[in-house]
């Protein structure tokens, strides 16, 4: 699998999507980078991805600087786990987080980590 993912890279990236499908199922995904970044503007934010990073400005006037929430080590969605996840999201809103990072350790089966996506996102 790790070789599949390095040949993959050295075909060298040029979208975020393109480093994405080549690192998907690495627990921690090469630190490359492509130039120029992929530009999203989303909900007053300008988000750069450029494979391993992204830089997220805010791009209204407000005051406060970018505020980030964190999630990891999330293995399943049991009811226990589901009730976690959801007060931490509330309490991301109430802090007026701009993105949240789901950090490493989070399950390593596809279907899974396509179930917890999809759960947080809702």
């Amino acid at each position: 699998m790790l070789f599949a993912v390095l040949v993959a890279l050295a075909q060298s990236p040029t979208t975020q999507a393109q480093w994405e499908e080549a690192a998907q199922f690495d627990c921690i995904g090469p630190f490359t980078h492509f130039s120029p970044p992929d530009v999203k503007e989303l909900d007053g934010h300008r988000l750069e991805y450029s494979g391993a990073t992204v830089k997220i400005r805010r791009t209204g006037s407000s005051p406060k600087g970018v505020r980030f929430g964190l999630l990891a080590g999330i293995k399943d969605l049991d009811p226990d786990t589901q009730a976690r996840l959801t007060d931490f999201l509330s309490a991301f809103e109430k802090a007026d987080v701009d993105a949240i990072v789901i950090g490493g350790d989070t399950s390593s089966e596809p279907a899974m980590l396509e179930t917890i996506f999809t759960f947080l996102v809702k």
